[in-house]
């Protein structure tokens, strides 16, 4: 296991934040939390850009690529894809400090 040296100030602020836990917990309920926010960002992301095309990405990105878009359309293409990228690595990133938890506690 590695060594970790926290400021105390930085300790203190967990420990009200996460009070009722011990500080490796606490710091994988935070991480959890953050996690969980970042989905829920490229999520509301992700419907707005439904919303607009009134499409799925997998469509839309089928009729960019056999047209020419106009520069909006393109770079909304590319703000989606990176949208639905981070979604996914962050859904992973998720199902991984879950299963760190439930390993440890």
């Amino acid at each position: 296991m590695a060594q970790v040296q926290i400021d105390t100030e930085l300790l203190n602020t967990i420990g009200k934040i996460e009070p009722e836990h011990s500080f490796d917990r606490s710091i994988l309920r935070l991480l959890e939390k953050e996690v969980v926010r970042k989905i829920i960002k490229y999520r509301f992301i992700i419907h707005g850009f439904e919303k607009k095309y009134c499409t799925t990405f997998d469509e839309f990105e089928r009729r960019i690529k056999e047209s020419k878009p106009a520069f909006a359309e393109e770079q909304d293409y590319y703000d989606w894809d990176m949208a639905v990228t981070a979604l996914e690595d962050m859904e992973q990133e998720l199902r991984k400090v879950r299963i760190h938890f439930e390993k440890k506690y």
